[in-house]
C-alpha cells in the first residue's frame, strides 16, 4: 500500500480514531476520552491517512518521558491490514531490524538475537531449576543475583552464535511486566545500559502479551 502519510492526531481525526478504536478493541476508547489526549503534554498520538483520499487508516498512542517514548496503543483498520502500510515506512535498503532480547522474568536468564521480531537468529538460556528445586520453589533473591551473573555472559553467547557484533543491533527489548519484580530490574536494567551502550532504541515487551504474540 503506498502514499501513506503520518500527522498528528487532531481534533478532525477524533471520529475516525474512535471509530478504529471501536473495531479493533473490546475495551475502546470514546471519542471523549482520545479528545482529552489532545491536551496531554505527556502523551502523543500520531495517525496514518490514505494521502490521496486523508482516510484514517490506523493510529498509535505514545507516552512520551523525557526523551523516550513509549508505544501504549496500536491500531489499524482491519480492511488495511497485511497491505505493506508499515513496510513503506521502514527504513531503505529492506528494512531488516536485528534485536537484542531479554526475558529474565523468573528463575531463567534469556537472552535471544531476533530479526524482524520472528526469525530467532540465536537464544541463550540459563536455566536455575535444579537449584530452586532443593527449596521447593523458587526464592525471588536468589534468582535476581543469578541473573545478575549470568546476563552478560549469555548476552556475548547469543551475539557469538548469530554471526554478528553489537554494531548490528537495531534496538534492544525486554520484558518489563509481569513477574518476579528483581528479576525483572535485573533485565530491564541491563536492557536499558545495552540501548543506550550502543546508541539503540529501547523497547519495552509486556511478558504476558509477548507469550500470546508468541504462540
Amino acid at each position: 500500500m503506498k502514499h501513506i502519510k503520518i500527522v498528528p492526531m487532531a481534533a478532525e481525526h477524533l471520529n475516525d480514531v474512535a471509530a478504529l478504536e471501536l473495531a479493533c478493541f473490546s475495551r475502546p476508547w470514546s471519542r471523549q476520552m482520545l479528545a482529552e489526549e489532545l491536551d496531554n503534554q505527556c502523551a502523543a498520538f500520531l495517525v496514518a491517512e490514505d494521502a490521496a483520499t486523508g482516510q484514517v487508516i490506523g493510529y498509535a498512542g505514545l507516552l512520551v518521558a523525557a526523551d523516550e517514548g513509549y508505544i501504549t496503543n496500536v491500531a489499524v483498520f482491519p480492511q488495511y491490514r497485511r497491505r505493506g502500510a508499515a513496510a513503506e515506512h521502514l527504513p531503505a535498503g529492506g528494512g531488516a531490524m536485528t534485536l537484542y532480547a531479554y526475558a529474565p522474568t523468573c528463575d531463567e536468564t534469556a537472552v535471544a538475537v531476533v530479526r524482524d521480531g520472528r526469525t530467532v537468529l540465536s537464544d541463550a538460556i540459563l536455566s536455575q531449576a535444579d537449584m530452586h528445586a532443593l527449596y521447593g520453589g523458587v526464592v525471588p533473591e536468589i534468582a535476581s543475583r543469578k541473573h545478575v551473573e549470568a546476563i552478560a555472559g549469555l548476552s556475548d553467547q547469543a551475539l557469538r552464535e548469530a554471526g554478528l557484533t553489537r554494531r548490528d543491533i537495531d534496538a534492544v527489548a525486554v520484558t518489563y511486566a509481569p513477574g518476579l519484580i528483581g528479576a525483572v530490574l535485573v533485565g530491564v536494567s541491563f536492557a536499558k545500559s545495552a540501548a543506550y551502550a550502543l546508541g539503540v532504541p529501547l523497547i519495552p515487551v509486556h511478558h504476558v502479551r509477548g507469550h500470546i504474540a508468541a504462540n
